[in-house]
């Protein structure tokens, strides 16, 4: 592939993901890539598997090999012990949510994969986050503030949400928001891509 003419499709329709690659500073569309994930989730045990798998069939159902194009597709899966939790999606399940996660120390497995012309990259970023000790009345003030519904674990870290941990482990805090943009921007780099761009 010449990269340099290569169209970047972001395989996605999150206004997050949008946010955080636009700020790489090259130009890129968004496509929604219609994956059932519902069907790998019953598969597939191992959570970093599970999110990989998601981000390179996300980047597969965009890519079109006889095209100048390059998809990127990315997954999170938030795991308490060995349990997933999902997007909570009202008010109710993001209380719930929140109610188990505090007070502990969950992982998030962000997973991104780049699909070209004989390129196929996929990479896991993984997160450690300890919530501190909170009550019903300071989850119920907080998700008034950010109404974190469509988000993984309940809670915006860009936003208020930071204000719910005691500690953070991770070498991208990018990757939490949804796009490890350091080792995307490496990646990137190496196939021709610059960034900042030339």
């Amino acid at each position: 592939m010449n990269s340099k003419m290569a169209t970047i499709i972001l395989a996605s329709t999150s206004v997050y993901k949008k946010n955080l690659f636009s700020k790489l500073g090259i130009p890129f569309e968004m496509h929604d890539p219609k994956v059932d994930e519902s069907v790998f989730k019953s598969k597939i045990v191992d959570l970093q598997d599970l999110s990989q798998r998601l981000a390179l069939e996300k980047a597969r159902a965009i890519y079109s090999a006889d095209t100048q194009m390059m998809t990127i597709g990315a997954d999170q899966v938030l795991a308490l012990g060995e349990r997933a939790f999902e997007k909570p999606g009202n008010l109710e399940n993001a209380q719930k949510q929140l109610l188990e996660l505090q007070g502990k120390t969950h992982q998030l497995i962000t997973s991104v994969a780049i699909l070209g012309n004989q390129v196929e990259w996929v990479y896991s970023e993984k997160a450690f986050l300890t919530m501190r000790p909170l009550s019903s009345s300071q989850i119920s003030k907080y998700l008034q503030k950010d109404r974190p519904f469509d988000c993984c674990g309940s809670y915006k870290l860009e936003e208020s949400g930071i204000s719910l941990f005691s500690q953070i482990q991770c070498s991208d805090q990018s990757s939490i928001v949804g796009l490890p943009l350091i080792s995307i921007s490496n990646k990137l780099n190496e196939l021709g891509i610059k960034i900042p761009a030339l």
